[in-house]
């Protein structure tokens, strides 16, 4: 497994699902309850891992996912 964002931002965090979703890669959202304990400080940031062979592509799709929503 491999990690391919580490962030606290809800919004890219469920869009990052909804894509991996569509596109039949699996993947695991780690330090969910990490981050909550620690509070608002955002020290601990969530990760998405997925496995080696699908990294590439999720790598791909989160690099697109990150382009398009800067530029709106």
């Amino acid at each position: 497994m491999k990690e391919v964002i580490r962030t606290n931002d809800l919004i890219i965090i469920s869009l990052i699902k909804g894509i991996f979703d569509e596109a039949g890669i699996q993947y695991e959202l780690l330090d969910t309850h990490t981050s909550i304990i620690e509070g608002s400080i955002n020290a601990i940031e969530k990760r998405i891992i997925v496995s080696d062979n699908d990294f590439k592509q999720s790598e791909n799709l989160i690099k697109e996912l990150i382009n398009n929503y800067k530029n709106e």
